[in-house]
């Protein structure tokens, strides 16, 4: 099993969001409130706020419950990017 990076994951996805929502603006590490959490990747436009959040193999779910709300509560998408090893407990914590 090949262990995903954030590095490697991070410039595949803003060509994705780029591809989904032609037109919207795609910024990296947006902040919320006030700083206390960060979105990986978001797409801005009239269509869609689109929050993106990668989760890559290193990293741990401990803050995910957290982003998702700070998330839902701007967006009107948000999409966890995640390596093989947190699929299953990223299922269980962000809701379809």
């Amino acid at each position: 099993m090949t262990c995903l990076r954030d590095a490697d994951i991070r410039q595949p996805l803003a060509q994705l969001a780029a591809g989904t929502y032609p037109g919207a603006r795609v910024l990296h590490e947006v902040g919320l409130e006030y700083g206390l959490v960060r979105v990986d990747v978001a797409t801005i436009g009239p269509e869609c706020l689109h929050a993106w959040e990668v989760k890559a193999d290193a990293d741990t779910l401990r803050r995910l419950p957290v982003q998702e709300l700070s998330y839902s509560a701007v967006f009107d998408r948000c999409t966890l990017v995640a390596g093989e090893r947190h699929l299953e407990r990223g299922r269980v914590l962000v809701p379809s």
